[in-house]
């Protein structure tokens, strides 16, 4: 959503672009976790010393509770299709699936909707006065100023033409590849807002110097970037799971940080090779 508010498209676009690229790096995930749970089974994980392990009993579901799981599958997948093969705007899936959901769950009682939407309407509300300051900001970034019949270049268009001079021709015409493979290390710097706001439109800038498409930086840095997020000390939930797990963060980034950088490598080739990202 991020990188839509600055590329200027609906998140639902951007996303049906680089839907190959994530399906991707889902199976080189499952097939690493799969890899990593048989070596640490043979390393004795899970296992009491002496002891054989057992699976909890499991009790069985309500007939009602397994139909409302599966009505909620069923829902969760008809709005991704709906923002996947539709063309209609992003909010009026999610709005309908809002409502169906919070009837099937929760019946028609009007007061518990209520209560539902109050406990998780913080997150939503942050989100959105964050994109709408974010407008503002790239308004005041992109657009130019006449003062006293003088016109003022944007602040991105400076920023741009200045980094376009130092920054060598060859490595602009290849621009998404350079950015991609540098994403993983900047991520550990920057917050999703600084990158994404801050980083993004500067790029897109040079890019534009070198007849490099703002779409293919934008994919470059969100495929590669994404690869990070939770080795990124930026990133709150990074630090919750490590802080579950009694884990230190530097030793967290230590362990993690050349597979991931690997991977975020593995997912741009692969954007290359798919024509998403020109070389």
């Amino acid at each position: 959503m991020r990188a839509a508010t600055v590329l200027g498209t609906e998140a639902s676009v951007l996303w049906q672009m680089i839907l190959p690229v994530q399906i991707f790096g889902v199976i080189i995930c499952l097939a690493h976790g799969l890899l990593a749970g048989i070596q640490e089974k043979r390393l004795g994980a899970g296992l009491i010393s002496g002891q054989d392990f057992k699976s909890p009993e499991v009790t069985d579901k309500s007939s009602r509770d397994k139909k409302i799981f599966i009505f909620n599958v069923l829902l969760t997948l008809a709005v991704i299709a709906a923002l996947i093969v539709t063309k209609i705007p992003d909010y009026v899936p999610f709005m309908v699936g809002l409502s169906l959901a919070l009837i099937a769950n929760y019946g028609l009682d009007a007061k518990t909707h209520k209560k539902i939407i109050t406990a998780h309407a913080a997150p939503a509300l942050m989100m959105c006065s964050t994109l709408l300051a974010a407008a503002v900001l790239m308004g005041i970034f992109v657009k130019e100023v006449t003062v006293d019949g003088a016109k003022i270049p944007s602040v991105i268009n400076c920023m741009s033409n200045l980094v376009t001079l130092i920054l060598p021709e060859t490595f602009g015409e290849h621009l998404p590849v350079v950015i991609g493979v540098l994403s993983v290390p900047l991520a550990l710097i920057f917050d999703t807002n600084s990158y994404f706001y801050g980083m993004l439109p500067v790029m897109i800038g040079i890019g534009e110097n070198f007849d490099v498409s703002a779409e293919s930086i934008t994919a470059a840095m969100l495929i590669c970037r994404n690869c990070a997020t939770f080795i990124s000390p930026m990133v709150p939930a990074a630090l919750l799971g490590v802080g579950l797990a009694e884990v230190d963060i530097k030793e967290h980034i230590k362990a993690s940080f050349g597979f991931t950088w690997l991977l975020s490598i593995i997912c741009l080739s692969f954007a290359a090779l798919i024509k998403i990202i020109p070389l």
